[in-house]
């Protein structure tokens, strides 16, 4: 006889719904690199940045959506 399968307690199903639906924007990041070590009479500096890094949980669709807890793919 199989063991009856674990239901899942309230927190752990608002943990999962919290984590399927979760969105993260990250703005305005530069990171600078210097360098003047390798040859002090001529010294190196560079930089990057970027503008915006988002991830947003999205429907079959690429649309921006919240998913309910039924949801068995996710995109």
């Amino acid at each position: 006889k199989p063991k009856d399968e674990k239901k899942d307690t309230f927190a752990e199903k608002l943990a999962t719904q919290i984590i399927k639906n979760i969105q993260v924007k990250i703005t305005s990041v530069h990171i600078r690199y210097e360098d003047d070590l390798l040859d002090p009479e001529c010294p190196l500096s560079m930089g990057v940045t970027l503008a915006e890094l988002s991830l947003q949980t999205t429907d079959e669709n690429w649309k921006t959506c919240i998913l309910n807890e039924a949801a068995k793919v996710i995109y």
